[in-house]
């Protein structure tokens, strides 16, 4: 677990979604690699807030059907947690009242806007539902396979 420094030149600071994290971490989905690269390589910051590490560490703690089953509990052995950057949550609203229609998720779109991240990569619909007014106050919304398409920095 990592105290979050501003970002250097050439950094990205991203929040990832739940669903997200479990594509990288469990389902092992093809953008996961270049995301541990960037993370490896402290091209990318993972913002996460100790809420986020409850709701991952809760969803990782269940069981997954039978096919995922093995993937999850070898996810658990990883130091993901080591990855993020830990820091506190944002108490002031996202700008322009984006406000998410599934209150479990605004966590992300806050963080995301309070700590000045770059993107915010999400499976979620309702999350990407704002993306368009998330862009004109500087943050992008997309989901982690969009983000791998960009180029980094």
């Amino acid at each position: 677990m990592r105290i979050q420094m501003p970002p250097m030149p050439g950094q990205q600071s991203i929040v990832i979604d739940t669903n997200a994290v479990l594509g990288w971490l469990v389902f092992r989905d093809p953008w996961s690699t270049q995301l541990e690269q960037r993370l490896l390589t402290g091209r990318v910051i993972w913002l996460a807030s100790p809420a986020m590490v409850d709701e991952l560490s809760h969803v990782l703690s269940r069981p997954l059907p039978s096919r995922w089953e093995a993937a999850r509990e070898h996810a658990l052995t990883l130091p993901w947690v080591e990855r993020a950057s830990i820091v506190d949550s944002c108490d002031q609203p996202s700008p322009a009242g984006l406000v998410c229609r599934d209150r479990d998720d605004q966590k992300f779109l806050d963080l995301a806007f309070g700590r000045r991240a770059a993107w915010l990569l999400s499976l979620d619909r309702d999350l990407l539902a704002l993306r368009a007014r998330a862009a004109i106050h500087g943050l992008s919304i997309g989901t982690p396979q969009q983000w791998a398409a960009t180029p980094p920095g």
